[in-house]
């Protein structure tokens, strides 16, 4: 009795490593299901000879890569050398120099009122094209210029009366314009005005010369004449 006892203990052991030995190959079995399902789905994405035909005939050949350089060195050999950039690049600083002292102008204006000392305040700036050389102050009487050169010098003043103005360099008189009848000294420009004009003052003292400026010149105008006035200062580096 206890030999059958042990004899069927171990028939139901081995039966038991048996079927766990079947549960590890099933296992198996499908992990190496699903690999293989991998496997072929990788190697369906892979681009097969036919895909690859139509690739290899558009690559470039020989040929085709010396027909590009060619093409290459050609419009090379079209462009400006290195001397001749710096021809023109030199040719187009000198145009520009030429072009800035054409653009570097301002104009100022008075609207009357009273002088500081027989000195004109110029209120408001109507154009300056280079502040960093004409430098102007609301209301100061001097507009600076920094840069040293002949200049074009506008003045204008329009009133009623008989004015006098000079123009004055670092406060010292360069010149004398007045109207009929006012005092003046030398080199003093005369305008005759013909009679009123039914609109208004129309045609005022109006004077343009050149002067040669040295560096930071202050450049004023004194005045005398009546409060009813308008007057500009215009400068223009030559």
């Amino acid at each position: 009795r206890a030999d059958l006892d042990k004899h069927v203990d171990k028939h139901f052991t081995d039966m038991r490593e048996v079927r766990s030995e079947i549960e590890d190959l099933r296992a198996q079995l499908k992990e190496s299901k699903e690999q293989n399902a991998l496997l072929w789905k990788a190697l369906g994405n892979k681009a097969d000879v036919d895909d690859m035909q139509p690739l290899l005939e558009t690559k470039a050949n020989v040929e085709d890569v010396n027909q590009s350089l060619i093409s290459v060195a050609q419009e090379l050999d079209g462009k400006a050398s290195v001397e001749a950039l710096a021809t023109s690049l030199k040719e187009q600083a000198g145009i520009n120099s030429t072009l800035y002292s054409e653009l570097c102008l301002g104009r100022w204006v008075w609207k009357g009122g009273m002088t500081r000392g027989g000195t004109i305040p110029w209120s408001t700036q109507s154009v300056n094209t280079d502040p960093s050389n004409l430098c102007w102050g609301k209301d100061k009487t001097t507009v600076q210029v920094s840069l040293a050169g002949l200049y074009e010098v506008t003045t204008g003043f329009y009133c009623r009366s008989k004015v006098s103005i000079t123009l004055l360099v670092n406060n010292e008189p360069v010149m004398c314009i007045s109207n009929p009848g006012a005092a003046s000294n030398s080199g003093a420009c005369r305008v005759v005005l013909v009679n009123k004009h039914s609109a208004g003052v129309v045609a005022g003292l109006t004077h343009t010369d050149f002067i040669a400026l040295p560096e930071k010149a202050k450049v004023s105008i004194s005045y005398q004449g009546e409060d009813r006035v308008e007057a500009f200062l215009g400068l223009r580096k030559m």
